[in-house]
């Protein structure tokens, strides 16, 4: 497969479908967190806003399904179908393929109980929805784990981008918060500031940094023995290699 014609078009889809989903389950997470503030906007109806994010999380969902489905069509001799639904599995850098997997699990699992909402409650199905902040941040999280685009300039703008959306609105949302003591949204934003610090910080520290490549787990045979980077077996080859 590696010297198909069709490899780096396949590559390129895998890549851009993957930041493309990222994209949409930020847009997803700041109107859900607009949802549950109850904003408030005269030119966007809120059930259009409803709508909308609803709309906007199934579209990252198919994208998420292509990403998959283009890995494995590229590198299907290191990656295996069942890790895009079982964690931890992967014989490539399992920790952080394994936190994708978890954030694609919990995604599905939330756009299934909002189908059936009116059946389970709306108390348990707000519960439940809580996970979304986990699965965003483990989407996050496999984003810069994983790919090999990590460190490149864009990159590191779009997911520092993604990252500030989602952090202004759960402040703006935590110190707006009417129903909620002061004591109790100082402790919020303090837990999500530190939170935000410390995705940001392993973040520089690993992903970021040379030699990611061996902490991440990647294969042996995969890594270049001066470079300590990946080898070019699973980019196309004119790709310029960035870890």
């Amino acid at each position: 497969m590696g010297d198909s014609i069709s490899d780096p078009w396949l590559w390129f889809l895998a890549r851009g479908a993957g930041f493309i989903a990222l994209w949409l389950l930020t847009v997803s997470v700041v109107l859900g967190i607009g949802e549950a503030g109850r904003w408030r906007s005269r030119v966007i109806p809120r059930f259009v806003g409803a709508e909308l994010h609803r709309n906007i999380s199934l579209l990252a969902i198919v994208l998420v399904v292509v990403h998959v489905v283009t890995v494995e069509l590229h590198v299907g001799e290191h990656v295996a179908w069942t890790d895009a639904v079982i964690p931890f599995e992967s014989r490539f850098r399992p920790p952080w393929v394994g936190l994708g997997t978890i954030a694609f699990d919990v995604t599905i699992a939330l756009a299934v109980t909002s189908g059936l909402r009116r059946f389970i409650g709306a108390r348990a199905w707000r519960a439940f929805h809580w996970t979304a902040y986990g699965a965003w941040v483990m989407a996050v999280a496999h984003s810069l784990g994983t790919g090999t685009d990590t460190q490149a300039r864009w990159s590191v703008y779009s997911t520092a981008a993604c990252a500030a959306a989602v952090l202004l609105a759960l402040v703006f949302r935590i110190a707006s918060g009417r129903s909620w003591g002061l004591r109790v949204r100082i402790g919020a934003i303090l837990v999500t500031v530190v939170v935000a610090a410390l995705l940001g910080r392993w973040a520089t520290a690993g992903p970021l940094a040379p030699g990611w490549a061996q902490p991440a787990r990647t294969p042996t045979p995969q890594i270049h023995p001066r470079l300590g980077r990946y080898d070019r077996v699973l980019i196309p080859s004119h790709r310029p290699f960035l870890m």
